[in-house]
């Protein structure tokens, strides 16, 4: 028994990573049941990695659960309300990107702060988290159904992006969770919240809508919504921040401005990933330590907004 799991299951890299080993649930709770029966230090040791969770998950976002633990302490154990699943093998080299489909999750980090949970709830039953890593290796699995949009965001932590061709923007049947578009950057599918119970605070016209008031713990993820915005960037700032600091003191926006052009300032206060976002559409990171997320009057970009979940 103990041959088999670490020479045939564990060992190597093509047999662990691979989508016909670590997608199937069977194999996922053999793993569980290892971890059950003490077998779990030997298994680790054998194989030489430093992931605990498997590469394993029934579903994806909305109907399922996103995540990989990085902790050494976590002993890859999925308890019945299935508050923790991975999702595959390698994020971030060593750490995760998880939404913890659990409502009593509360928010654990590990001592060594390689999981932070962003806020409580996920739309009411999950957790975004993002791992702090400063050696992000870009991982991803052979089938490329996971992959990052870059390197780095925000220098030290990573958004994941769903790669599946087969993707095809599902939701919950409450609509609780919806793609904002079916591909980002033309490939993967950034999931925004946009349920109507959503209890975080939206402008009548829609054109911004937050998905929480913190990101990582204390910045904010929030989408421009309004076709009167042109992403221009004047002096006065008038293109500005969906909260004062994300991650520290960067700031994710996405502005759907088909004259935008990924245009950078001299003094970096703001910056694309790239170009183009879904052809007419930009991703930027604002940079600027002096950037204050002055609300133009048209309120094209907001600040200010309630909790998820009413908290």
């Amino acid at each position: 028994m103990n041959y088999f799991l670490q020479d045939i299951v564990f060992t190597g890299p093509e047999v662990f990573t691979g989508p016909e080993v670590f997608t199937g649930p069977e194999v996922f709770m053999f793993c569980f049941v290892c971890a059950e029966l003490g077998l779990y230090d030997a298994c680790h040791a054998a194989r030489g990695l430093d992931e605990n969770l498997q590469a394993s998950h029934r579903h994806f976002v909305g109907w399922g659960t996103l995540m990989i633990v990085k902790s050494p302490a976590y002993r890859g154990m999925v308890n019945p309300d299935e508050n923790l699943q991975a999702s595959h093998r390698h994020f971030v080299g060593w750490g995760t990107l998880m939404i913890v489909k659990s409502p009593a999750y509360r928010g654990m980090v590990n001592p060594d702060e390689s999981l932070q949970t962003s806020h409580r709830h996920f739309v009411g039953w999950g957790t975004l988290m993002i791992v702090k890593s400063p050696a992000y290796r870009g991982v991803v699995n052979p089938d490329e159904s996971l992959q990052t949009s870059h390197r780095h965001f925000v220098g030290w932590g990573t958004l994941m992006i769903v790669k599946s061709p087969a993707y095809r923007g599902m939701v919950n049947p409450d609509e609780s969770l919806q793609t904002s578009h079916q591909h980002f950057v033309g490939w993967g599918t950034l999931m925004i919240v946009k349920s109507p119970a959503y209890r975080g605070m939206v402008n009548p016209d829609e054109n911004l809508q937050a998905s929480h008031r913190h990101f990582v713990g204390w910045g904010t993820l929030m989408i421009v919504k309004s076709p009167a915005y042109r992403g221009v960037v004047n002096p006065d700032e008038s293109l500005q921040t969906s909260h004062r600091h994300f991650v520290g003191w960067e700031t994710l926006m996405i502005v759907k401005s088909p004259a935008y052009r990924g245009v950078v300032n001299p003094d970096e206060s703001l910056q694309t990933s790239h170009r183009h976002f879904v052809g007419w559409e930009t991703l930027m990171i604002v940079k600027s330590l002096a950037y204050r997320g002055v609300v133009n009057p048209d309120e094209s970009l907001q600040t200010s907004h309630q909790h998820i979940v009413g908290r």
